[in-house]
């Protein structure tokens, strides 16, 4: 307890264990409901993580693509030019 700031009460309850007598129905509600909430906010940020994991992953397959049509952009007018070379007429002396 002594690492945080402030606790709020799942954290205290984790700690010290169920209270000894059961709290109010609008407070064991309200409980239950942050639970639920958490829950649910904990669930969002997993497929957010997973999304831009595929995003990334997309991201990556892109570049790789690009370099690969580069490579082969380069390859092309030196492919080119040998072709030239083949059409010219030999060079007499």
């Amino acid at each position: 307890m002594l690492e945080k700031e402030s606790l709020d009460l799942q954290q205290i309850i984790n700690i010290l264990g169920q209270r000894p007598f059961p709290p109010k129905s609008n407070f064991k509600a309200y409980l239950e409901y942050k639970t639920h909430q958490e829950q649910e906010i904990e669930t969002i940020h997993e497929k957010e993580k997973i999304e831009e994991e595929e995003e990334e992953k997309e991201a990556e397959e892109e570049e790789e693509e690009v370099h690969q049509t580069e490579g082969e952009k380069e390859e092309k007018p030196a492919n080119n030019e040998e072709k030239k070379r083949e059409r010219r007429p030999a060079d007499v002396e």
